[in-house]
């Protein structure tokens, strides 16, 4: 991960963005994989479903405990979270990292895949699994000051909570990354239960096709719970 993650960040294709409502733009520096929408002029599919400007929200909403989650003078929460509050004075939040949610005289916005926030992130973790503490923090410090929060002058003592807190703020509402940071660190049940009472752990797989499996049997056993 390490020497993968170097690569990528010593080549100087792809820098950050200091300007945190550039990051999602599709002239972004620091993205390193995004899709194009068919038509130019049209945006991304995730800002059309995302945003709303009518109460109560037609799709969906950001959970409080994402919006209390953040730290204190966070600028994610600031530039890419958008507040509504209705005529009872309940407030309702939705993603605000993609800002376009019609159509544009020319595509303003692509669906970023991958960024190099990711690799910075995948390279910390990496870092403090091999108990290199100050290069992790070099890098998490730099990250925390872009996000307008102070830097850490002694690594957490439980990290691992920190760093996964810090993750779900990057990268909430992109590709299930919340989802699957959970899981890859054995923390997807425990979390699921506070919100789902019905969930089952084998919730976390998928079944696999049946057509498949008719094909090639080698993929037998089907997995736990289907």
């Amino acid at each position: 991960t390490i020497s993968y993650s170097n690569w990528v960040i010593n080549e100087g294709h792809f820098q950050l963005e200091n300007d945190l409502s550039k990051v999602f733009l599709k002239e972004s520096k620091g993205t390193i994989w995004q899709f194009k929408p068919q038509a130019e002029g049209d945006n991304t599919f995730e800002g059309a479903f995302y945003n709303f400007s009518t109460l109560p929200p037609p799709n969906n909403a950001l959970n409080i405990s994402l919006i209390d989650a953040f730290e204190n003078g966070d600028l994610r929460k600031e530039l890419w979270v958008k507040e509504l509050t209705d005529a009872n004075n309940q407030k309702f939040y939705h993603s605000f990292k993609y800002k376009e949610f019609q159509n544009t005289t020319s595509s303003k916005e692509y669906s970023i895949i991958i960024r190099l926030e990711e690799i910075y992130y995948n390279r910390i973790e990496a870092y403090l699994n091999l108990q290199q503490t100050d290069l992790a923090l070099v890098d998490w410090n730099m990250l925390r000051l872009r996000n307008g929060l102070t830097s850490f002058e002694l690594l957490p003592l439980d990290w691992k909570m920190a760093l996964l807190q810090d993750r779900r703020s990057e990268f909430f509402f992109l590709y299930g990354q919340r989802f699957l940071d959970l899981k890859r660190l054995d923390k997807l049940a425990y979390e699921m239960l506070l919100t789902k009472p019905s969930w089952q752990n084998y919730y976390q797989f998928l079944p696999l096709p049946q057509a498949e499996i008719l094909l090639n049997t080698n993929l037998l056993p089907q997995n736990d719970g289907y």
